[in-house]
């Protein structure tokens, strides 16, 4: 589950830049535990990342197919059935009662479940899709090692098998490693940026990926209006996700987030 405060933040346009993923986990981890925000659904966040690739210039990052394109809108939705439990306990008669538990604070088991299931949720969409997502969840999975020594067995037995997976699925899609691992930064780009949106941060952060030989960089300019640059699209985007209030009031159950994207 992606967090989200409540209150809009402030926005700080003329602080510098920091890595997304540091604001990111940073954010996260100061919500984990609430006991009111807003609640967006991993497979809402993958959605929005399937509309971002779909409206993504080819030259950014190669062009995604329309298989691809719906892999990547379901690369999360392994994390469905958590999700699904999370949003009915916030919605129980205890739910005053309870926290809201981010994506940041699932414990690695869960987690390794959860892309399980989203690289094979892909796959069905996609071969090429499905490499990609096991591509994206492999490498996470490499960083998160050294974290959570106490399940390096789990992490190891994961990443084996994704390495396994994708030497069946290479022959089978032709493509140069090269082409891959641009496809492969095309969906990290938007996971990147719809967490950013989802996430209601509006400090500038830098992605680490690149388009015309600069890094992206992300800032809130007005409330739900961002400037990205350099800019992958044609034309500015807006898009929109939906949100579930934790715990839910008599007035507010549900929102919907508008976030228009200029250069």
């Amino acid at each position: 589950m992606i967090l989200r405060a409540i209150e809009d933040v402030p926005i700080k346009a003329d602080t510098q830049p920091r890595p997304v993923w540091d604001v990111l986990f940073e954010q996260q981890s100061r919500l984990n535990g609430a006991k009111e925000c807003w609640l967006i659904p991993q497979p809402a966040h993958s959605a929005l990342s399937g509309e971002i690739a779909a409206r993504l210039l080819p030259e950014a990052f190669g062009k995604f197919d329309a298989g691809t394109i719906r892999a990547i809108a379901l690369h999360d939705a392994g994390w469905s059935a958590f999700d699904a439990e999370s949003i009915h306990a916030s919605r129980s008669q205890t739910a005053a009662k309870k926290v809201a538990i981010s994506f940041v604070a699932t414990p690695p088991k869960e987690a390794l479940a959860a892309w399980t299931g989203s690289v094979e949720t892909a796959l069905k969409a996609s071969p090429l899709g499905g490499l990609l997502v096991s591509e994206h969840f492999r490498t996470i999975a490499q960083t998160q090692a050294n974290e959570h020594p106490a399940n390096a067995k789990d992490i190891a037995a994961f990443i084996k098998q994704e390495e396994g997976r994708q030497a069946k699925l290479r022959p089978k899609i032709g493509l140069d490693l090269a082409d891959v691992e641009q496809l492969v930064n095309g969906l990290r780009f938007c996971d990147l940026l719809s967490l950013y949106l989802c996430s209601g941060i509006t400090q500038p952060v830098e992605l680490p990926q690149q388009f015309q030989q600069h890094r992206f960089i992300i800032a809130a300019a007005d409330s739900g209006v961002y400037r990205l640059q350099p800019l992958p699209f044609s034309d500015e985007q807006t898009y929109s996700f939906a949100a579930v209030r934790h715990p839910r009031t008599r007035e507010v159950s549900s929102a919907t987030f508008l976030c228009k994207i200029t250069g």
